[in-house]
């Protein structure tokens, strides 16, 4: 499936409505997507999502990447090209040891809070 625009809400409500039989999504350069579609997407297709496109998707936060690639078990691929603000806390984070994250070159390190 490929989606092409809406906000964060409305994919949100396309994925809950539809997600169940998700196994292979492209949100690449919908620039809304955001934690929003990805809580959706943990909740409405953990049993079935295996590969995810959100290249050039800047509005993920690391929580919420982190929570659907744990919550999916049989996501293997997710494509995050051009995600600047994707660091080593989701890389290092999850514990979906099946997952291979491509795109990422240059994750920004974050620092330690004591």
């Amino acid at each position: 499936m490929l989606l092409c625009s809406g906000s964060d809400d409305a994919l949100a409500a396309l994925v809950t409505a539809s997600g169940s039989s998700l196994c292979e999504l492209s949100v690449n350069s919908v620039r809304q997507v955001g934690d929003q579609t990805l809580l959706a997407l943990a909740k409405h297709s953990r049993g079935t999502l295996e590969v995810l496109d959100a290249s050039f998707c800047r509005e993920m936060t690391d929580e919420a990447l982190g929570f659907l690639s744990d919550a999916c078990s049989q996501l293997h691929t997710l494509r995050l090209f051009g995600c600047t603000q994707v660091t080593s806390r989701f890389l290092d984070g999850h514990s979906n040891f099946s997952l291979t994250v491509i795109g990422l070159t240059k994750c920004r390190q974050t620092v330690p809070r004591f």
